[in-house]
């Protein structure tokens, strides 16, 4: 999400987004930020809107990264404990080959989703970014 084009980096154009998003949200909605980079046990919900607001503003890239997969999990198991009715996931990504599970590790999410669930997806990557290797 590091990567600039003429509109910045994929990541504050997802904070913008966001930011966007959440202007159709009140105050008592539930939030919560899952960070592919930082996946703490415990993700802390809050339903005020300004706290959460203020989370995504102070929100840094980060160059450590893990698996969209586990993301996606961890979303479905905050979200399973939401109070509200109407439960939504919006995953910010570029894509990045990397970052996608393997088929192995691909997890069927349809319990823990169900169908109440609406998951959005916003993808950053439209562009080919050459990536280095190092090997040992």
């Amino acid at each position: 999400m590091s990567v600039i084009d003429q509109e910045g980096s994929y990541f504050n154009q997802a904070k913008e987004s966001i930011k966007d998003i959440l202007g159709q949200f009140e105050e008592g909605d539930e939030f919560g930020l899952i960070l592919i980079s930082h996946q703490p046990e415990e993700i802390e919900m809050t339903s005020n809107l300004t706290k959460f607001k203020e989370e995504v503003n102070t929100t840094a890239i980060s160059f450590a990264s893990k698996k969209l997969n586990n993301a996606i999990i961890k979303a479905a198991q905050v979200i399973g404990n939401a109070k509200n009715f109407n439960k939504e996931i919006y995953i910010f990504t570029d894509f990045q080959k990397g970052r996608l599970a393997n088929e192995n590790e691909i997890t069927d999410l349809k319990e823990q989703l169900g169908e109440q669930v609406r998951l959005y997806s916003f993808n950053y990557g439209d562009k080919e970014v050459p990536t280095l290797e190092l090997t040992t």
